[in-house]
């Protein structure tokens, strides 16, 4: 099947000079994710898998729409002669969220599809820091938190295909 799609998105930010080492920023955004030709047309079977999972299939979805998303982000960076440092936090919320789910577990082989769930929002908040103590010496950091949920059939659950925590 074929599927295409079409969205404006625009994005507007703003940016405060509080100090001469010190911004802060807003930003929101709209955002557009059409299927994939994957997610569109994929038909795979493992009726043979490892002992203890169950057999399954992939079924094409070629009603599946685009995605969309709003998102807000709010941060600050700051830097000094040999440090950067940036701290942010967002909220994304998305209409039809591309997601494959187990559409059916009744029989003997679980079936996956990729739908469209009604509603999904990821919340977060990241921290990166660059610090260069001598010429030729460098330290980068960062870390990320991010927790989401979705809705389904006016269910609302955790949404599993989020990061975990990261540091690095």
């Amino acid at each position: 099947a074929s599927s295409s799609g079409q969205a404006f998105t625009p994005r507007l930010g703003v940016l405060w000079q509080l100090a001469h080492t010190l911004q802060a920023y807003g930003q929101w955004a709209r955002g557009f994710r059409a299927p994939t030709p994957g997610q569109v047309n994929t038909r795979f079977e493992n009726l043979s898998p490892p002992p203890g999972r169950r057999p399954y299939r992939s079924v094409a979805n070629p009603d599946l729409r685009p995605e969309r998303a709003q998102s807000f982000e709010l941060g600050l960076r700051g830097r000094s002669a040999d440090l950067r440092w940036q701290l942010a936090a967002f909220d994304n919320r998305y209409r039809d969220f591309i997601s494959q789910e187990i559409v059916d577990a009744s029989g003997a082989v679980d079936i996956f599809q990729f739908i469209n769930l009604g509603a999904a929002r990821v919340r977060g908040a990241e921290a990166r820091l660059h610090w260069q103590p001598a010429p030729g010496w460098q330290l980068h950091a960062a870390a990320a938190q991010a927790r989401g949920h979705r809705e389904r059939a006016g269910v609302r659950s955790p949404l599993e295909t989020i990061e975990p925590t990261r540091i690095g």
